[in-house]
């Protein structure tokens, strides 16, 4: 059972979590290369510790070979950063063209707050990966099927699923 591996240049270091009550342990794993470190939890549940390295560890070596050995595989800091800058930039000129609309005081305020602890940034910096693609995924499909249906009654109801008893601090 090996717990720390050398994969492609990359350092994989399996740490699978127990789950007592359930009696299993849940797979996670570190990535890491020079000043690049990633960490995944949640890959699966294994009966066995050794299930949830070797499944730790077969998961890094994908996410390796799928980010960073083929197509975008050996993308500096600086080619990952220019390809950002061209899709902020884009994103720029876009609320420019809009100016006056809606659409681009909507795009304003998204650019202006990437960075800070408004709600977009919050949002970017505190949810963990798959909770914040939750959320997105909920927005698109929201914007795809708000326009033909009426969703008042619904948001009304989760709204009072998440609002703690007694405190109405949605407006």
């Amino acid at each position: 059972m090996k717990r720390k591996v050398e994969y492609d240049g990359w350092t994989i270091e399996a740490s699978p979590t127990i789950i007592a009550k359930q009696r299993l342990f849940s797979s996670g794993v570190g990535i890491s290369r020079g000043d690049l470190y990633f960490f995944f939890t949640d890959l699966g549940n294994r009966v066995y510790r050794a299930q949830a390295y070797e499944r730790g560890i077969e998961w890094a070596k994908q996410w390796i070979d799928n980010n960073c050995r083929y197509g975008s595989s050996h993308l500096t800091q600086e080619q990952a950063m220019s390809k950002y800058s061209d899709k902020l930039f884009a994103l720029c000129d876009e609320a420019d063209r809009l100016t006056g609309t809606g659409g681009g005081r909507a795009l304003r305020k998204i650019i202006m707050d990437l960075e800070s602890d408004g709600p977009i940034g919050e949002l970017m910096f505190t949810l963990d990966d798959k909770r914040f693609n939750q959320v997105i995924e909920l927005l698109v499909e929201f914007r795809h099927s708000g326009r033909h249906e009426r969703f008042n009654a619904l948001h009304e109801e989760a709204r009072e699923r998440v609002s703690p008893k007694g405190v109405d601090d949605v407006h």
